[in-house]
């Protein structure tokens, strides 16, 4: 057996050069505790209380069962998961821990070992999960389909991306530390984020008639309106800021309907309009996953029950506003869709503001393709993917744009339908 007893050499037997500063502080103490006990979290009696009392694998049960013998009886796999549990357990409330280094797998058939070893530090976290819910009163139905969300949610992605069973140990990883800090709830055919603050560049202005709009703070424009450095924007041509006074507000306002920032710096004066969402204001960013069912109107009932559970379950937390930044977001779909579109519907509830995009992220949701080398291998398998791809083709790009919305339009809405 080999002696994994030095971090460096622990490291290097993992195939990478570092580890976050945690991974090391706790490196000594978990390895003593691995001596003395095991993990405890890899033993078949927690898989199966888990599963026989939440259902929490409905389709990828003897997968998972298979992975947490392998990860258990490849010792070296075994201290890595210890590790990242107690790095998960150890970091700041609330944080997310990045592992930017992952193990290298020597083989290619190890290389889903080797991923839910991660996979299996987050499981852990379960019975708390769920627990911390429960005692929240969050419904039954919604703790069932966030906790289905996280774990087996992250499996049955990974297959639709990559073609086989295994966990994302990175981009996963990173978002399920979310779940495990219960602010990301799965209610209907949406999740909901209580995030703490809004973005840090734009700031939302309103009027004594209810009128928005949105100004967007110390940030270089290109000559297409986009923010400079977004694909194909690379050229500055302008910088918006920000000013305000005891008098009046002055910007750049973005167009809620193309999401472009406006080259018109405006002035609109103190006495008809008031900061109503800032950076420091707690927003629910909303994220849209993969799944049937999503019309307009599975839609609106998510949003209406998010609202009530949040309201009873998390009465400390007061949110501005809804907040979206996706490539649904784009107003160019409007233009591929047919105006009766889900996705239509869906982006026009929000007012909508350029944001940092790399125009990529339609190969992950959209193609399912996070990979692709050429464009031209993208599939046409619906309409949508027909024009995306010929968009692409032609030169142009998906944007991730940012939204809001407020309550009362979602009540107005509401109010319609009675």
């Amino acid at each position: 057996m080999m002696d994994w007893s030095c971090y460096s050499d622990f490291l290097k037997c993992l195939g990478v050069d570092a580890m976050p500063q945690p991974y090391g502080r706790n490196f000594d103490e978990v390895m003593r505790e691995y001596t003395a006990r095991g993990v405890w979290f890899l033993q078949d009696d927690f898989l199966i209380s888990l599963q026989e009392k939440y259902k929490l694998f409905p389709q990828k049960y003897e997968f998972v069962q298979a992975s947490l013998r392998a990860v258990r009886e490849h010792e070296l796999l075994a201290r890595h998961s210890l590790l990242l549990y107690h790095m998960l357990s150890d970091r700041k409330e609330g944080s997310v821990v990045n592992v930017e280094h992952l193990p290298i797998p020597p083989t290619k058939d190890l290389a889903p070992v080797y991923e839910m070893s991660a996979f299996f530090s987050q499981l852990a976290f379960a019975h708390e999960m769920i627990a911390y819910l429960s005692d929240r009163a969050v419904p039954a139905d919604v703790i069932h389909d966030t906790m289905l969300d996280c774990f087996e949610g992250a499996i049955l992605n990974f297959e639709m991306l990559f073609g086989r069973n295994g966990f994302e140990a990175d981009r996963i990883f990173r978002w399920n530390q979310r779940y495990l800090n219960h602010t990301l709830l799965r209610i209907g055919v949406l999740c909901f984020e209580m995030r703490s603050h809004f973005v840090d560049f734009a700031v939302v202005l309103q009027n004594g008639t209810g009128e928005s709009m949105i100004l967007v703070n110390s940030r270089p424009i290109s000559a297409d309106g986009y923010l400079a450095g977004s694909a194909g924007q690379e050229k500055t041509d302008w910088i918006a800021d920000f000013t305000q006074s005891e008098e009046y507000f002055e910007g750049y306002r973005a167009n809620p309907q193309t999401s472009r920032i406006i080259k018109e710096r405006i002035c609109l004066g103190r006495t008809e309009w008031h900061v109503e969402v800032s950076a420091e204001d707690p927003v629910i960013s909303v994220h849209i996953p993969t799944g049937k069912g999503f019309t307009e109107e599975s839609i609106e009932r998510s949003y209406t029950r998010c609202l009530e559970i949040l309201a009873r379950s998390f009465p400390e937390y007061r949110p501005k506003c809804f907040y979206c930044h996706s490539w649904l977001m784009d107003p160019q779909l409007k233009e591929m869709l047919k105006p009766t579109s889900n996705i239509v519907a869906f982006q026009s509830k929000y007012l909508r503001f350029a944001y940092d995009s790399m125009g990529v992220d339609v190969f992950t949701f959209l193609f399912h393709m996070p990979n692709v080398k050429q464009l031209a291998d993208l599939p046409e398998d619906t309409s949508l993917q027909r024009r995306v791809k010929a968009h692409y083709l032609d030169g142009g790009y998906i944007y991730e744009p940012g939204g809001v919305f407020f309550f009362d339009a979602l009540q107005k809405t509401m109010k319609k339908g009675e």
